[in-house]
C-alpha cells in the first residue's frame, strides 16, 4: 500500500513569508515624523500628571467621532489647566484617525517623558498639549522637512505646475476645511492646518510652508515641510514625498528613527527564518511519518 500524498504546503509557506514583511496601512500612519518636548518637567505623582492623563483620555475618545478636536482640562482646583488638541489628515476615515490618535497618546509619554508640553506628528495625525493657551495662534516655525534626492523630467514646466498646485492649496476651499488638495499637470499637492486656526492664518501658514519647500527642494520630484501648525507636500511623476529615515530635522525635534527601522527589519528577518525553520522541521517529521506508514 502506497502512502497517501501529503497536501502541498507551498501556498502556506508563501503566505507566511509575505505576512511579516508587508507593512499595514496602520503602521505607515503611525510612523513618527517629528516630536518636540518642553524642557520643563512635571512630577509623576503631581496633579498635573493626573490632569494630563484626563486630557489625553478625552482626546483619544473624541477621535472616535471626529478628525479634529480640542479640550482644556481644568482638573482639580490645585491643578494647572492644560490645553490639548489632535488633528488627523483630512482624507482619513474615522477608524484610522482613532487608531492613529491612540498610537500618538501611547507614544508621547516615552518620546517626551514628563514634559509639561509636547507636540507629536505621526504620518496620519498630530497631537499637541501644553499649559500655555495656544489655541488659535499660528506657529510657522519649521519642525521638519524632506526632499526626494531625484530631480524631475519636466524642468520649467514641472516647477510651473508645482507653483500652480501650491497656489491652489494656499487658499481655503469653499467648504472652509483646513485640508486642501490640488493637482496641476503632473504635480499633486496637499496641505492642512490644525483646526483651531482661522482661515486667514491657515492660508498664511500654508504659504510659509510652501516657501520652505521651494527654497529647500529646488527641482526635486517631491518634498514636504511641517511647520508648527500646518504642513504641505507635493509629488510629481509618481515620486514619494517622503522616505523613512531621510530628510532634514530641525533643532529641537526628533523625527523618524533609523535605529527603530533597523530593529524592525531585523525582527522581520528573524521571524522569517524562524518560520522557515519551523516548516522545515514539520516537513521532516511529516515525511518520516508517511514513510513509516508506507513500510507497514
Amino acid at each position: 500500500m502506497s502512502p497517501a500524498t501529503p497536501p502541498s504546503l507551498l501556498p502556506l509557506l508563501i503566505l507566511l513569508l509575505l505576512l511579516p514583511s508587508t507593512p499595514s496601512a496602520g503602521e505607515d500612519l503611525a510612523t513618527v515624523v517629528y516630536s518636540t518636548c518642553s524642557g520643563e518637567k512635571y512630577n509623576s505623582n503631581s496633579p498635573y500628571k493626573l490632569n494630563l492623563d484626563s486630557l489625553l483620555s478625552s482626546l483619544s475618545a473624541a477621535a472616535g467621532f471626529s478628525l479634529y478636536s480640542k479640550f482644556v482640562s481644568a482638573g482639580s482646583p490645585s491643578a494647572t489647566p492644560i490645553s490639548g488638541l489632535f488633528q488627523c489628515t483630512g482624507d482619513l476615515s474615522i477608524p484610522d484617525c482613532s487608531s492613529c490618535v491612540r498610537d500618538a497618546v501611547l507614544r508621547v509619554p516615552s518620546l517626551c517623558s514628563s514634559a509639561t508640553a509636547a507636540s507629536l506628528q505621526l504620518r496620519g495625525c498630530f497631537l499637541r498639549y501644553g499649559k500655555d493657551a495656544f489655541f488659535g495662534l499660528p506657529d510657522t516655525n519649521l519642525r521638519y522637512k524632506t526632499c526626494s534626492t531625484g530631480g524631475n523630467s519636466g524642468g520649467g514646466d514641472f516647477l510651473a505646475a508645482r507653483e500652480d498646485a501650491f497656489a491652489a492649496v494656499s487658499v481655503a476651499p469653499v467648504t472652509g476645511s483646513s485640508y486642501r488638495a490640488a493637482t496641476a499637470g503632473p504635480v499633486q499637492a496637499g496641505a492642512q492646518c490644525t483646526g483651531d486656526l482661522s482661515l486667514r492664518d491657515c492660508d498664511g501658514c500654508v504659504g510659509a510652508a510652501a516657501s520652505q519647500v521651494k527654497h529647500s527642494c529646488g527641482g526635486a520630484a517631491s518634498g514636504e515641510a511641517y511647520l508648527g501648525t500646518c504642513y504641505i507636500w507635493y509629488s510629481g511623476g509618481g515620486a514619494v514625498p517622503y522616505s523613512p529615515g531621510r530628510g532634514k530635522q530641525e533643532s529641537g525635534s526628533s523625527g523618524y528613527d533609523n535605529n527603530d527601522e533597523s530593529a524592525k527589519t531585523v525582527a522581520i528577518m528573524v521571524g522569517i527564518i524562524a518560520i522557515i525553520a519551523f516548516i522545515a522541521i514539520c516537513l521532516f517529521y511529516y515525511r518520516r511519518k508517511f514513510k513509516s506508514i508506507g513500510k507497514k
